[in-house]
């Protein structure tokens, strides 16, 4: 469950009551926020949004931009109830400050972008597999050396392209492979027997995803697979 920071109480959006965290949020001194309106801590463009919420008793979680007391913003996230209370309609909310996790989204969507873009231009094949082995994406380079669509060759297809007496050996290696890594990443250890490949976290021991480029060597299977997918061969 979060933890929200600030929990206010509201009477047709003006406050009449806070936790210290409230303040702390908007840049007000202790006390300072009872009796001021809502509206007065929201940017123009949020105003008639956040109150519609409010005064329409949305209880499911949304994200707004506040406005500090210096003037600065910071986005939110709140959670609110209301109730009648002594025949008075009040307005319980909670608040917490997601500022830093959203820095961290745009962050993520920044460095996701520019592994596209690097994998895109990469003049040798980049595949990622999940923690099952299962293909799940292949740069266009792929498609140059091989043949085959990364359509075709998503999941179990691009064993499509190894030679036939190959096939069996190499699926074998494949799995084995897959199978070592998770259980070292089960013991927390991260490392793998084949260079150039890069897990992907999903929860702490628990592997989302393999990356590696086709350019790696090293293993007889491997190196078997690479003279002979120069045929590709569709049995």
């Amino acid at each position: 469950m979060p933890t929200f920071e600030g929990i206010a109480v509201t009477e047709n959006c003006r406050f009449v009551d806070a936790n210290p965290q409230m303040p702390r949020i908007l840049g007000f001194e202790p006390g300072e926020l009872i009796g001021r309106d809502i509206r007065e801590t929201l940017p123009d463009w949020e105003r008639s949004r956040v109150v519609g919420k409010m005064t329409k008793g949305i209880e499911t979680p949304y994200e707004f931009e506040l406005r500090r007391k210096d003037g600065a913003s910071r986005v939110v996230e709140a959670h609110g109830q209301s109730i009648v209370q002594d025949g008075r309609k009040l307005r319980i909310s909670a608040i917490r400050d997601i500022a830093e996790r959203k820095e961290m989204e745009r962050a993520l969507q920044q460095s996701e972008e520019l592994f596209r873009n690097l994998c895109s231009s990469a003049p040798v094949v980049i595949f990622r597999a999940d923690s099952l082995g299962s293909i799940i994406y292949l740069n266009p380079h792929w498609e140059k050396i091989s043949g085959f669509s990364v359509r075709e060759s998503l999941g179990p297809g691009w064993l499509s392209v190894v030679h036939p007496e190959d096939r069996v050996s190499v699926g074998e290696f494949w799995l084995a492979e897959v199978k070592a890594r998770r259980s070292a990443a089960a013991r927390g250890n991260s490392g793998c027997s084949i260079p150039q490949v890069r897990p992907s976290w999903f929860a702490p021991r628990q592997v989302r995803s393999w990356t590696r480029t086709a350019a790696a060597r090293g293993t007889s299977a491997s190196s078997r697979t690479s003279r002979k997918s120069a045929r590709p061969c569709r049995n």
